[in-house]
């Protein structure tokens, strides 16, 4: 009796730790499939701010690109207007001391002093 009562009380004892050990299995993978999902999740933020990153960075050679172009434009408006106003005083020096042009002033040595 008492041999059946051992077997009886080591087949209980082996049964609970058979299920202790299974708990403890079935945490172990719960734990370790929480810190996949974390990982994951932290590779998804790290991901957006990576995105995130190269959008300001486009962005700003956009900006940049842009104030460049605005920089040359500026400059060859100013280099055509400079141009304009060198030929526009050409023309006034022009019409001014040509003896023969109908505009030239009448007090100078100009057209109509010669008839």
């Amino acid at each position: 009796a008492e041999e059946k009562a051992a077997a009886e009380a080591k087949a209980i004892a082996d049964a609970k730790a058979a299920e202790l050990e299974a708990a403890l299995e079935k945490k172990k993978r719960e734990e370790a499939q929480k810190a996949v999902e974390a990982e994951i999740e932290q590779q998804r933020r790290n991901a957006k701010q990576a995105e995130a990153a190269v959008k300001l960075e486009e962005e700003a050679k956009k900006k940049v690109s842009i104030m460049a172009e605005a920089k040359r434009a500026k400059a060859a408006a100013k280099k055509e207007a400079d141009r304009k106003a060198k030929q526009g005083a050409k023309k006034k020096k022009k019409k001014t001391t040509s003896p023969s042009s109908p505009t030239a002033t009448a007090s100078g040595s100009g057209y109509l002093d010669s008839l």
